[in-house]
Parts: C-alpha cells; structure tokens; sequence
C-alpha cells in the first residue's frame, strides 16, 4: 500500500473506533505505534487522541458526517507526518493496521474503515481529477 492510501485506511479506521467498545484497543495499538518509532511525538498522539475522540462524542448525529471528515483529515495528516518522516515504517503502519486496528472493530465498522471517501467541489468551470488504485467512482 502506498502511504497516501495507507494513511487514508489507518484515519478512517481510527475514526470509526472512536465510538466503538473498540476504542481502547485502537487507541493503544496507535499510542504503541508512535512509542515504538517516534517517542518524542507519542505523548502529544495521545493527548489528540483523547481530545479528537471528545470532540467525535460531542458533535452527536446531527454533525456526525461533517466532524468524521475533519477528524478522518486530522489524523490522515498525522499519518503521513510519520510515514513522511519515517518511509521504512509504511510496512509497519500497514501490519498494526491490518493485525491490531481493524480486527478490533465490530464488522460494521470494520467496513466503514476500509471505505474511504472522496469529495469535491468544482466552480466557475474548474475541474477535479480524482485517481486511485481500485476505485470506484459513484456520480
């Protein structure tokens, strides 16, 4: 898996754990990620961890499409800072992904982590080039 893509995968399954009995699981497998490589940054991964969570519970329903993008975003970023610094971790990143994350999930959620979504808005006769490995492109 490329970083961009695994990045993608690892945000989108944290994000989906965050209101799962999976919570604490998924949260230690990142924690333990981030000790094992990059021990100075660890404690602040934590800390945005417990914090992003809160914010995830907070915004209820009502936000619950717009707060996963902005947290799915978030931690896609904090993703790639490590792989970016760190490309000998992508194998890494990807075995904790695939061994620790998801099968900590329920099923369902297992599902909307390995579902990623793209969106774009294009104005005043703009265009948008949407490219990936296995898409599926739904108009």
């Amino acid at each position: 898996m490329d970083p961009i893509t695994l990045a993608a995968a690892a945000s989108s399954a944290v994000v989906s754990a965050m209101a799962t009995d999976a919570w604490l699981s998924v949260r230690s497998a990142v924690v333990g990620l981030w000790q094992r490589h990059q021990e100075s940054g660890a404690e602040t991964v934590a800390a945005e961890l417990v914090q992003t969570r809160e914010d995830a519970l907070a915004a209820g329903e009502d936000a619950e499409e717009e707060t996963r993008a902005e947290l799915m975003a978030l931690w896609r970023r904090q993703f790639r800072r490590l792989l970016d610094a760190h490309p000998e971790l992508l194998p890494e990143v990807e075995r904790v992904l695939n061994e620790e994350i998801k099968p900590a999930l329920a099923p369902e959620d297992r599902a909307a982590a390995d579902s990623i979504t793209i969106s774009t808005n294009v104005h005043d006769h703009g265009k948008a080039n949407v490219l990936g490995k296995g898409t599926q492109i739904n108009n």
